[in-house]
């Protein structure tokens, strides 16, 4: 998770190289728009929704139909530069925050299993309890999430001094 974070670091960063150099090209949106699979592109759209300006923004570059500033001003029918900076910008921000939800969702929910795995403890179903354990510690370690990874520990030590005690 945090490796997604240091790549928009790192996006932000080429973000500003181009505005230094002013660059006049999409390089920067079209390599935002191909880093989504299929399904935080639908989710990018649903967020934007049918028939505005950002949605035909999306449709341009994603064809690659344009190369630069002018193209898609021209396309997009617009007279002002300035609103079209304001839209790019504005999509640039929605990709962004898209992808930093997908990332946090998935920390949350791993959290909360972690949270209730208490609650498996006491259920009659041992099988079940080391399955999802080696799930959820897998999944610790994936996201770094060293804390959480802790409290599953201690519910393998606890499966095991339960195990003891029955024998």
């Amino acid at each position: 998770l945090e490796y997604t974070y240091l790549f928009f670091i790192v996006d932000a960063l080429i973000y500003t190289d181009f505005k230094s150099q002013n660059c006049k090209k999409m390089e920067l949106l079209s390599y935002s728009l191909n880093s989504l699979n299929q399904e935080e592109l639908k989710l990018l759209k649903k967020r934007i929704g049918a028939g505005s300006k950002k949605l035909d923004l999306v449709k341009i570059v994603d064809k690659g139909s344009i190369s630069n500033n002018e193209e898609a001003i021209k396309q997009l029918g617009y007279k002002d530069k300035s609103a079209f900076y304001t839209l790019k910008h504005r999509l640039t921000d929605d990709i962004i925050q898209l992808k930093l939800e997908l990332g946090k969702n998935k920390v949350i929910e791993t959290r909360e299993q972690i949270d209730n795995l208490r609650t498996l403890l006491y259920s009659k179903s041992s099988t079940l309890l080391i399955k999802s354990l080696h799930m959820l510690e897998k999944r610790a370690k994936e996201l770094d999430l060293y804390k959480s990874l802790e409290e599953v520990y201690m519910c393998y030590k606890l499966v095991y001094y339960y195990n003891q005690k029955k024998q």
